[in-house]
C-alpha cells in the first residue's frame, strides 16, 4: 500500500508512519490540487489522505509519475478530514463539528482481490458482459469500440434492475427520467454490437441471478423489472427508428445539394431521443447557430 497526504499534514504523516508503521518512502506529500478537498470556492473543506495499491511495474504508465499520476497505483480509499470552512476572502475557519468523510471503492477492492484488470473483469460485471457479447455474436476484448458498448450496457442494466425494483418507473422528470435516459443510452450502445431489437430485458435476469442472494428483493420483482424494461425498449425503438429515417432523408437531401451540414432548423425536426445520436452518424456535421 501507498499513502498520499496533504503536503502540510504532519498529523496524518505521524499516524501513518509512527502508529501504523508504514515506511516513510510509501507516504507521499501532495499539493492542494490533489489532497485538499473542497465543496467549492467557499464552504466545508479540509486535507485528505488517499490509500493506493501498487499493481506492479507491468501496469505502469509510459511516462510514470508516481502516486496520483501513474496508473500503476490504484486509489482504493479516500479520507477527507472536514475541519475547515473556507470564507469568501479565502481564509479558513475551523468547523465547530469536525468529521472524516470517507469513501471506499468496493468494486475496486474486488478487482484487486480477483486480480482483474478493471472492475468490469470482476465477477460482478463479467458474467453480464459475456452474456451480452455471446448473444450479439462477438467476443469481449477484441474491439475497443465494442468493448466500450459492452461495459456501458453492463453498467446501465444493473442500475436499471435496482432502480425498477425500488419502484422507479420511466418518466420525463426526476428519478424516472434518469432511468429512462440510462435505458435509452444502453439501447443505443446495443446498436454498436449488432442489436436491432429490444434486448436489455433479456439481460435483466443475468443481473438478478448475480445479485439475488445479497439483494433478494430484486428477485421478487423479476417479472415487473422484465416488463418495464421491455415496454420502454419497444417505445424507444419506435421513436429511434423514426428519427433515424428522418435523419437519413435529410442526409440524402444534403448530398443532392452538395452540402454536408444540417441546419439547426432541420435538426429540430428530429425526435429528441434520436437527435442525441446525430453526431455518431458518419459523413454528417451538425451546424448550430
Amino acid at each position: 500500500l501507498w499513502i498520499s497526504i496533504f503536503k502540510d499534514d504532519d498529523e496524518s504523516y505521524d499516524i501513518w508512519h509512527n502508529l501504523i508503521d508504514l515506511p516513510e518512502k510509501r507516504i507521499v506529500r501532495l499539493g492542494e490540487e490533489d489532497n485538499f478537498w473542497k465543496v467549492g470556492p467557499t464552504g466545508p473543506c479540509g486535507p485528505c489522505s488517499e490509500i493506493y495499491i501498487d499493481l506492479g511495474e507491468e501496469k505502469a504508465s509510459k511516462g510514470g509519475g508516481g502516486v496520483g499520476v501513474d496508473e500503476r497505483y490504484l486509489e482504493l480509499w479516500n479520507l477527507v478530514f472536514m475541519q475547515y470552512n473556507r470564507e469568501e476572502d479565502g481564509s479558513l475557519t475551523p468547523l465547530p463539528k469536525q468529521n472524516i468523510d470517507t469513501g471506499l471503492g468496493l468494486e475496486r477492492i474486488a478487482s484487486v482481490l480477483q486480480k482483474a484488470d478493471t472492475d468490469f473483469e470482476t465477477d460482478l460485471f463479467l458474467p453480464i458482459i459475456k452474456f451480452v457479447a455471446q448473444n450479439a455474436g462477438i467476443k469481449y476484448k477484441e474491439n475497443q469500440k465494442k468493448d466500450l458498448a459492452l461495459k456501458v450496457i453492463a453498467d446501465h442494466i444493473r442500475a436499471l434492475v435496482f432502480m425498477i425494483s425500488d419502484g422507479i418507473v420511466p418518466s420525463n422528470e426526476g428519478r424516472g427520467y434518469v432511468l429512462r435516459i440510462l435505458l435509452r443510452r444502453a439501447f443505443r450502445y446495443g446498436k454498436v454490437i449488432n442489436y436491432d431489437q429490444p434486448f436489455l430485458y433479456e439481460v435483466a435476469p443475468v443481473v438478478i441471478n448475480l445479485m439475488k442472494e445479497v439483494y433478494p428483493e430484486i428477485y421478487k420483482e423479476e417479472n415487473r423489472i422484465y416488463q418495464v424494461i421491455l415496454a420502454e425498449e419497444k417505445k424507444f425503438q419506435e421513436t429511434f427508428n423514426i428519427g433515424i429515417q428522418i435523419l437519413d432523408n435529410l442526409k440524402e437531401e444534403l448530398k443532392q445539394k452538395n452540402k454536408d451540414k444540417l441546419s439547426g432548423r432541420d435538426a429540430f425536426k428530429l425526435p429528441i431521443p434520436s437527435s442525441f445520436n446525430i453526431l455518431n452518424r458518419p459523413m454528417l456535421e451538425v451546424e448550430f447557430r
